[in-house]
């Protein structure tokens, strides 16, 4: 009877070390294309939904109801502007991906130049606005407050969307606590107290409430120096609005718009609602045109 026993290594322990080390290597390019297959096939599902987002504002499914209509009744002028270019824009788009973006970013010096270049363009054009509102993020609240030259109040409810409600996906939508933007913007070189007015919306910013174009509009209507300035100049009441690239594409300009450029501005016709709950249609903003469109490069 015969039996094979096991065949003896060939090999000494030091080159089955060698062995061991070179299919390692070997092996390491076929594991290499499947992730890079995975990552790839998770990028393209992540851009396959914002492409089913897009498509709610410029393919079929999009409806803007009233906003092709002209006002009926009272209305008011709206200067709509993105802010300019961010801490977190000037990014390449893999700090993005792998979620490498600042909270509440500030304006770059090409930011800074961008809004100086957009309020001599708005002043060229005469535009000189009764009320100047913003978001609550520092990157809104410095373009207005350089685009427009004069004092800005801070509104609820115009801050950045949240990519699915998230403050861990959307850092840059997150505001810094009040006395931090205080102290960023002083040392910005704005004049804090002057040149900004925190008294609309209380003194946290955690009561400011979430991006939302209808709740906005509602407020506005309820401020009481828009009550004032309607009962002063009638449809000829003018209030910029400085907010960001996403809420204005996604919850406030018509079907067809794309995503604004920084600092560009467009002028709208806001109705005045009937009574004071607004009805359906009259959140929606008129007569849209670009009103300034910043040079590219």
């Amino acid at each position: 009877l015969m039996i094979d026993a096991p065949t003896p290594s060939l090999l000494s322990p030091e080159s089955d070390d060698k062995a061991r080390e070179a299919f390692a290597t070997t092996a390491l390019p076929r594991r290499l294309p499947r992730r890079l297959v995975k990552w790839g096939c998770l990028l393209l599902t992540l851009l396959a939904l914002f492409a089913v987002l897009d498509a709610q504002r410029i393919g079929p499914f999009c409806d803007d109801g009233a906003s092709a209509l002209p006002p009926s009744g009272g209305s008011i002028n709206l200067i709509l502007m993105r802010h300019a270019q961010s801490e977190n824009n000037e990014l390449p788009w893999w700090n993005m991906v792998l979620l490498q973006m600042k909270r509440d970013p500030m304006l770059t010096k090409q930011g800074t130049a961008e809004a100086e270049a957009a309020a001599a363009a708005l002043t060229a054009l005469g535009v000189a606005p009764h009320l100047v509102l913003s978001s609550y993020l520092m990157r809104a609240m410095e373009t207005a407050a350089v685009a427009f030259g004069t004092r800005v109040t801070v509104a609820p409810f115009l801050s950045e969307h949240k990519y699915f409600d998230s403050d861990f996906l959307s850092p840059g939508s997150c505001p810094l606590p009040r006395d931090e933007q205080r102290a960023a913007l002083a040392g910005a070189g704005f004049d804090v107290d002057e040149q900004f007015d925190w008294s609309y919306v209380g003194g946290s910013n955690d009561a400011v409430g979430p991006g939302e174009w209808d709740a906005f509009v509602a407020w506005l209507w309820e401020h009481p120096e828009v009550q004032q300035l309607y009962a002063a100049h009638g449809d000829e009441t003018t209030v910029a609005v400085v907010t960001h690239g996403n809420y204005l594409r996604l919850g406030v300009l018509p079907c067809g718009y794309s995503h604004p450029k920084n600092t560009q501005a467009y002028a709208v016709r806001l109705q005045k609602p009937a009574a004071s709950t607004l009805a359906e249609g009259e959140a929606d903003v008129r007569e849209v045109t670009v009103l300034y469109e910043p040079r590219p490069g």
